[in-house]
């Protein structure tokens, strides 16, 4: 069974089609791309994958279990967490500060507890700071666990999303756009840690990018889609040859054999 299985998703806005019968699956242990030109539809997969769009039609399982119709919260406490194309962190706060909001949905401490079981809620958040320490070791974050966001270069923000990401400790891991803005250095490190978040720490990995040289250097499997259809899906070799994809990205007729 994959670890994600969409099935025949739709969504209209207004009288604009996003997505029509769209399906694709994640096997586990995977790196699996979204790709195809401005406006494909591919934020709006992401949006229904964890509750903030609700499709008009189709399914999507999680690891056996519906989550077509879950709010965001249920969805990320399943295990799937996600990045935005557009970095959404809090820019007046740390960066252990934004990471330990990451956490949030799993500590079990609340307003009442945290009144009355003083020790509960200081070892509760010992934890969660040794396990964000570990996640700035990995993403070598560690000099800027202190500063404030609004204060770091736009490479260093795109790891301090994920590290919140990561943080969430999901099975499934979205990420939209992760190296847009990036240099080329800072793409290849981006690269290695993706590559790292699969196979050291073992979650599967959804990618939506632009950037070829990354889809091509690390997915496993490509979906295209063009104008909220999806027109292939294959190895990394196979899309590159495939003549739809050639059209929808170069806007080229191809002769089809």
């Amino acid at each position: 069974m994959p670890l994600l299985s969409v099935a025949k998703l739709s969504i209209h806005f207004g009288g604009l089609a996003a997505l029509i019968n769209c399906s694709f699956d994640v096997e586990q242990g995977k790196i699996f791309s979204l790709i195809g030109p401005n406006g494909a539809g591919k934020t709006t997969v992401f949006n229904i994958i964890n509750g903030i769009y609700k499709a008009d039609r189709g399914k999507i399982l999680f690891d056996g279990t519906d989550i077509t119709h879950l709010a965001p919260h249920n969805v990320a406490r399943l295990g799937v967490a996600r990045t935005f194309q557009n970095i959404e962190l809090f820019s007046k706060m740390t960066v252990l500060e934004n990471v330990l909001v990451g956490q949030h949905i799993h500590l079990c401490s609340g307003i009442l507890s945290g009144g009355l079981l003083l020790g509960r809620v200081r070892a509760e958040e010992k934890l969660a700071r040794e396990e964000a320490n570990n996640i700035f070791d990995f993403l070598g974050l560690t000099d800027y666990r202190s500063h404030l966001v609004s204060d770091l270069p736009h490479g260093i923000q795109t790891r301090v999303e994920m590290a919140r990401a990561l943080a969430a400790k999901p099975k499934i891991l979205l990420l939209d756009e992760p190296a847009g803005g990036l240099n080329p250095q800072e793409t290849q490190v981006l690269m290695q840690l993706i590559e790292r978040i699969r196979s050291d720490l073992k979650i599967t990995v959804l990618l939506v990018e632009h950037d070829m040289a990354v889809v091509m250097g690390l997915s496993d499997r490509i979906c295209v889609l063009h104008f909220g259809q999806k027109i292939a899906e294959g190895s990394p070799g196979e899309i590159q040859k495939h003549p739809r994809v050639t059209e929808a990205y170069l806007g080229e007729t191809v002769e089809h054999a």
